[in-house]
């Protein structure tokens, strides 16, 4: 559960801990929020983010969430799928 009040972000970072796929969905998305960014090597890209929103995505691909600007609080639940058996151990 990811709660981003104005002024925070999320710094740039991957969930590649065996994790097979990630992914987000947005439960709340006020004005004036950060869009998802996703950069690979030296490219990014802009995915728009709206309430009801799910994203999947590789869980190696590094990703990040610029500074809120809005004066209200954005949600989100972030999670990773993995395939069985696990072999990662959880409390990486």
């Amino acid at each position: 559960f990811n709660s981003s009040t104005k002024g925070q972000s999320t710094r740039i970072h991957n969930h590649i801990n065996d994790a097979f796929v990630s992914g987000v969905f947005y439960l709340k998305v006020p004005d004036n929020s950060p869009n998802i960014f996703f950069k690979r090597e030296n490219k990014s890209i802009e995915i728009e983010v709206n309430k009801g929103k799910l994203i999947l995505f590789q869980s190696d691909l590094d990703h990040y969430v610029p500074i809120n600007k809005s004066n209200d609080t954005r949600l989100s639940l972030a999670f990773n799928l993995y395939l069985f058996p696990i072999t990662a151990t959880l409390s990486k």
